[in-house]
């Protein structure tokens, strides 16, 4: 009997483990940079003008220098996911591009992201949050995605149940 039910809950996990594991394939549609305009008093005749690179969908979280983020909220059905980003593609960027870029001293060769498990209304949702620029290792130069791919991966409970005891 103990083999059979050991039996099952292996299965169990092996199913549940590959059950849940997901792919979706995404693209960021790059356009042509945009200003906006800071007016400091409604008199002043002078007005600062701040060009930022631009995508559908972009997210700027540093006022300042505005350097855009790729942000999904994606529905899963557990808190116990992770992600891996694979099959990313890129493209250099262009001079305009570059000179418009700040604090490229801090452009990674590897991509940055980061995800968290957040609840609305009871639901879990992955947030997920792109740094769409990297350093190509082999060049040194400078470019931004047009594409990648976000695996959903479950993370196994029974695998950390085994493991603490």
């Amino acid at each position: 009997m103990k083999k059979l039910l050991i039996l099952i809950l292996l299965f169990f996990t092996i199913f549940c483990t590959f059950a849940q594991k997901n792919s979706y394939k995404r693209t960021i549609n790059w356009e042509s940079s945009k200003k906006i305009s800071h007016y400091y008093q409604l008199n002043q005749k002078n007005v600062n003008q701040t060009e930022y690179l631009f995508f559908d969908g972009a997210r700027y979280y540093d006022q300042e220098n505005y350097v855009p983020y790729y942000h999904e909220l994606f529905n899963v059905n557990s808190k116990n996911i992770s992600i891996s980003i694979k099959n990313s593609q890129f493209q250099p960027l262009s001079n305009k591009e570059l000179s418009i870029l700040k604090n490229k001293e801090q452009i990674p060769v590897n991509l940055k992201y980061k995800s968290s498990i957040n609840f609305i209304r009871t639901k879990p949702y992955l947030q997920f949050d792109l740094l769409p620029f990297r350093k190509n290792p082999t060049t040194g130069q400078i470019e931004k995605v047009i594409s990648f791919e976000i695996e959903f991966i479950s993370k196994s409970i029974t695998a950390k149940s085994i493991k603490e005891s």
